[in-house]
């Protein structure tokens, strides 16, 4: 009866390791349609619940509207890259040498930094401009929001200090 045990637990190995290795033959399982890019960003609804507990604080008057949709517009998070793009350049540092490579790399950098430089100023310019046609006690909750959600990027750490 043991042999016949053992046998089994043999024969149910090798048929694991078979449908392991089918499996790992045939590739990566299709992507799910709603795997994709998130074009509105990873912090997309954490972004969308800030903006409108802050929404809410501030009770508009119907005349702040149009300043609430621009500056909305404005702090909304940075569409992420195409991840097809990304192998693509990367297919394309390959022919390079490595001092070539270090070369395009820190081309790259510098465009990626004056594109977060930009995105900067126009999320400072729209918070100015919205900050101006608010009353003296929604500047108090404006203040008073946007001071505790930089402590919590804070204490997130410099990686996040540069998102909207």
């Amino acid at each position: 009866m043991r042999s016949l045990t053992t046998s089994r637990g043999w024969i149910a190995a090798a048929l694991s390791l078979t449908s392991l290795s089918l499996w790992a033959q045939a590739g990566p399982a299709p992507v799910a349609a709603h795997a994709g890019p998130d074009p509105a960003g990873a912090h997309s609804r954490p972004h969308q619940d800030h903006l409108g507990h802050l929404k809410t604080r501030l009770q508009l008057q119907s005349d702040q509207e149009a300043a609430w949709s621009a500056f909305a517009a404005a702090m909304a998070p940075p569409v992420r890259g195409d991840m097809a793009a990304q192998r693509a350049q990367q297919a394309e540092l390959m022919p390079l040498s490595t001092p070539e490579r270090i070369e395009h790399l820190q081309s790259l950098r510098q465009q990626r930094q004056a594109q977060a430089d930009a995105a900067m100023e126009k999320r400072n310019q729209a918070t100015k401009a919205f900050y101006a046609v608010l009353n003296a006690e929604q500047k108090k909750v404006f203040d008073e929001e946007t001071a505790r959600h930089m402590a919590r990027r804070k204490d997130r750490g410099p990686q996040h200090l540069h998102r909207g």
